[in-house]
């Protein structure tokens, strides 16, 4: 409350000084006024910088505000981007807990309904048990490779304790052994510092990008890029499969989730045809100072 002390100085500073010329203008005349010259010069002073005294005053607290508001929003900020994270990996829980149970749980559930049916034709129809044996005994070993897929993607390298790249190729191969699929990685070298929210989100791209092109794309092949230049990073995962899936099958993929993630850190994720075939889908983060880590 400082200025208000410096409000009722200024003020009287000049009713003085207005009280004093009048009064001494009345006493003497125009000699009067030239004798407190100084003087009003003096008060003049006092006021002009109590006025400064003032304005400073007044910054400094609206400074201080500013930072305390800023500092407010950044923190409004990091636990938004905890919450979104949270609910990102919930999400993804979700959708994998899905998928199981449309394909290994479908499969184990046609499996036991044929081996009910054998339990019963067992002693009339031994050709019949044995024809339903060996179907149960594919859907088995479908179902188990499905799981075997499913296990490979879950098994994310720790990327908080790998650099991006050595992530990258660890996911590489593991997809790449599980399913045979022929993953090509190619990085910029060397790899840019990057926080771990880039690194998490460029790394999920990649595994969300392989997930799909295995489950969809009927692809032999599949690329991974990392590229970066001064301003941003990138990954890029392309495939030679049956190309780009129509919209309503897009919201399925986990599309919607990697561009909800890349937006949230001010990115951008594009998902085309490529000229030669398949289906390319690319993640761009900006860089800057504040996102170094």
């Amino acid at each position: 409350m400082m200025d208000y002390p410096i409000k009722i100085g200024v003020v009287w500073l000049m009713v003085f000084t207005l009280i004093t010329g009048a009064a001494e203008i009345s006493a003497y005349g125009v000699d009067g006024l030239i004798d407190i010259l100084p003087f009003i010069a003096g008060y003049v002073f006092f006021a002009f910088f109590g006025w400064t005294m003032m304005r400073a005053e007044n910054e400094r607290r609206r400074s201080e505000q500013l930072l305390a508001d800023l500092k407010v929003a950044h923190d409004q900020l990091r636990r938004y981007t905890e919450q979104v994270e949270e609910l990102t990996i919930a999400g993804e829980r979700n959708r994998i807990a899905r998928e199981m149970h449309d394909t290994l749980g479908h499969r184990l559930t046609i499996s036991a309904v044929q081996l009910e049916g054998a339990q019963r034709l067992i002693n009339s129809n031994p050709q019949k048990v044995e024809q339903i044996i060996k179907t149960v005994h594919e859907q088995v070993k479908e179902g188990l490779t499905e799981l075997r897929r499913t296990v490979a993607m879950m098994r994310a390298p720790v990327v908080d304790d790998l650099p991006l790249e050595q992530a990258l190729k660890r996911l590489a191969s593991q997809v790449g052994d599980a399913t045979g699929l022929d993953i090509h990685l190619e990085m910029d070298d060397p790899e840019p510092a990057l926080p771990s929210t880039h690194r998490h989100t460029l790394f999920r791209a990649a595994q969300e990008g392989l997930t799909n092109i295995e489950r969809h794309a009927d692809a032999t092949e599949a690329w991974i890029r990392l590229s970066h230049q001064d301003d941003n990073v990138s990954i890029r995962v392309e495939d030679n499969g049956v190309g780009i899936p129509s919209p309503k099958e897009r919201d399925g993929l986990g599309l919607t989730g990697m561009r909800e993630r890349a937006e949230l850190l001010g990115g951008k994720f594009v998902i085309e045809q490529r000229n030669s075939g398949g289906t390319s889908l690319c993640l761009s983060l900006p860089l800057s100072r504040s996102n170094q880590p």
